[in-house]
């Protein structure tokens, strides 16, 4: 089973999208940016690790090979909402 789901993000603190799997894709479907950030905890909420997704640029990226326990968690670089489109196999955090 798989999932595929849209999440509104903001700059006030990161979104879980994707946990206890080995794949995810996110998409962003807005200007952006956003970062992307894989680890085994939340990062800090001011923190700026991650890949940034921003159009024009990278708006995709696939996370292949994440291990036992990681997460991806998504937070906006801007006050504004940005939306992305996460897809993944398993349940869907929160769900």
């Amino acid at each position: 089973m798989s999932y595929t789901a849209t999440n509104d993000v903001d700059g006030s603190g990161w979104t879980e999208v994707a946990t206890e799997v080995e794949t995810a894709f996110v998409q962003l479907r807005s200007p952006g940016p956003v970062l992307v950030y894989v680890g085994q905890s939340v990062p800090a909420s001011d923190s700026d690790e991650g890949v940034l997704l921003n159009d024009p640029g990278l708006v995709e990226i696939s996370i292949l090979g994440m291990e036992a326990g990681d997460s991806v968690w998504v937070k906006s670089r801007q006050s504004e909402d940005n939306t992305v489109v996460t897809s993944a196999p398993g349940t869907e955090p929160g769900a």
